[in-house]
């Protein structure tokens, strides 16, 4: 077995009753009020940091003096400093909390707004020699381009760089396992034992420790085009490391599936296969910087079947400047929940010459002209088209689980697309008129959980079905209303690892304010006189799902759920 000379990679039970209720996070910086956070650091997400032990205030212009007074003195708070804009800077007395303040400041209807007294920092920018040549990542107009014309990396890498425990599933080429840029960022299946020629995990291939190579079938997805390293390097080249370039996500795992060949064909069957290899062994993203061929059932089945484990598959749209309303371009141009298809744009902001698009059959845009990555045998190079254009998003999707790992798939798409910075040149070539950006799907992150639901009950046994029951939920704890509800049903017990594995019951009705009781019938085919147990979630905001078709644009920037 080929192993890389670089250094390497490195919710409760279920209860069984007929059904019981769960939460799922699915968000991302922190509320006021949280304990002390470190600033965003290069392994993962982190929330805001701010100073202990003071706050920001502003009072109501028309509150009386003695009642500002009175409240100062319910957080034992001194004024530290005042602003031109009526705001005061507290010091809070020893013993009150942040947290604490804010809670009984912000009820108080003589105060405008209460929030913490948040650390600054400097904008993230990588220490990587070559970064100033990733206009994508940073357009300043070098080599003639428009400044801003970039995915705006620098602003999100302020909130997330991204974390190891992402996987992204490189579907192409191979890549070269040995590049000082990919080697640390390398995927290691951890139920693998390396070079004991034993199928430790089961799963039919023997030392598959860093993926797969579907052409030779072997253990060395090793590189032997290129395309597969480049596409990798802009996924996640290792960032802030001091060598060559950066990738969008500075620490996501790469797991390299190698379907083709020396020449740039591949077969779908492999392509299937390894579309089965990366779902199975917990990829959550799978990037397609591929195409052509027919329309193919088997392969849309399997996509289908990945986004039911909430893998995202991000697809190129081709690079024949076609439309591919007229001329459909797959697997692009599958009709899946989980498929993102993705035109290329210059430095300008204008669609790429080669790129095809297509109003309703192409979701967005990213930079994918002259776009700078790694190449095999630790070198770096240009190169253009949609396959480039396609990990810009990969490597965003992938900054955005690292925030908010409890984001499914659709709910991933969807924040993608609603978060696209509208680009006037994009009008009628892509679905939302707009090209990818990187902070603004980050700076939306909802990260105060929904309140707990530990009251669910079964009210009344049916014939064909349950009436359940449990008190509704808040948005944001206790505040606000639940959007929804997900409930999953099962004949056995598990746990929250396998919530999305159980066949989901359909919970159609409104949510409810917070406390009030909630009933619903539940008639999915539970056995009778056979214990089942189930799982459900509330989410923050937004309405569940995703159309059956694209939506030619979003009509509306919906929250993020």
């Amino acid at each position: 077995m080929r192993r890389p000379s670089g250094p390497g990679s490195v919710r409760h039970a279920a209860i069984p009753l007929l059904v019981s209720l769960a939460l799922i996070l699915a968000a991302g910086a922190a509320a006021p009020g949280a304990p002390k956070r470190s600033p965003p650091g290069p392994h993962g997400p982190e929330n805001p940091q701010y100073v202990e032990g003071e706050i920001l205030v502003k009072f109501r212009p028309q509150a009386p003096v003695a009642r500002r007074g009175a409240l100062r003195s319910e957080v034992a708070g001194a004024v530290k400093s005042r602003f031109m804009s009526g705001a005061e800077l507290l010091r809070l007395g020893a013993g009150v909390g942040v947290g604490q303040a804010l809670a009984r400041l912000k009820g108080a209807p003589e105060v405008e707004y209460a929030e913490p007294n948040y650390i600054l920092h400097a904008t993230r920018t990588p220490d990587d020699p070559f970064f100033a040549q990733q206009w994508s990542l940073l357009n300043t107009g070098q080599a003639g381009g428009a400044a801003g014309s970039d995915i705006d990396a620098t602003a999100a890498w302020d909130i997330s760089t991204g974390g190891a425990s992402v996987v992204v599933a490189i579907l192409d080429s191979g890549i070269d396992l040995d590049h000082p840029d990919l080697a640390p960022n390398l995927w290691t299946n951890p139920d693998e034992i390396p070079g004991n020629l034993v199928d430790d995990d089961g799963n039919g291939r023997i030392d598959d420790v860093h993926g797969w190579d579907f052409v030779n079938h072997d253990d060395d997805p090793d590189d032997d085009l290129g395309h597969g390293t480049h596409v990798a390097g802009t996924i996640a080249g290792a960032g802030d490391n001091g060598i060559g370039i950066t990738g969008v996500a500075w620490r996501a795992s790469l797991m390299p599936l190698k379907f083709l060949d020396r020449s740039g064909a591949g077969t779908t069957s492999d392509a299937i296969q390894a579309i089965d290899y990366a779902a199975s062994e917990g990829a959550r993203i799978l990037n397609a910087s591929w195409g052509g061929g027919g329309f193919s059932m088997a392969m849309l089945e399997s996509i289908r079947d990945a986004a039911a484990r909430e893998v995202l598959f991000v697809a190129a749209a081709g690079n024949d400047a076609a439309d591919t309303d007229i001329a459909p371009f797959f697997p692009a141009g599958y009709d899946a929940p989980n498929v993102v298809a993705v035109a290329a744009s210059d430095r300008s902001d204008r669609l790429a010459l080669f790129s095809s698009f297509g109003e309703t059959t192409v979701d967005l845009a990213a930079p994918g002209v002259d776009i700078l990555s790694t190449l095999p045998g630790g070198t770096y190079g240009f190169s253009s088209g949609t396959s480039m254009a396609t990990p810009h998003v990969s490597g965003v999707a992938a900054l955005v689980l690292g925030f908010a790992p409890g984001v499914g798939a659709e709910s991933l798409r969807r924040r993608l697309l609603d978060e696209a910075e509208p680009i006037a040149a994009l009008e009628g070539k892509v679905a939302v008129a707009g090209r990818l950006n990187a902070f603004e799907c980050l700076s939306g992150a909802d990260a105060v959980r929904p309140g707990p639901i530990d009251d669910l009950s079964v009210v009344e046994p049916l014939s064909d079905g349950l009436v359940l029951a449990w008190t509704a939920t808040g948005d944001d704890g206790d505040e606000g209303a639940a959007a929804g509800y997900d409930l999953r049903i099962s004949e056995d017990p598990f746990d929250l690892l396998g919530f999305e594995a159980a066949p989901a019951s359909t919970c159609p009705d409104l949510p409810s304010p917070p406390a009030r009781r909630r009933r619903r019938r539940s008639a999915d085919s539970i056995p009778r006189a056979r214990t089942t147990s189930g799982s459900g979630r509330s989410t923050n905001g937004g309405t569940p799902g995703r159309p059956a078709s694209r939506p030619p644009r979003p009509s509306s920037r919906r929250p993020w759920r």
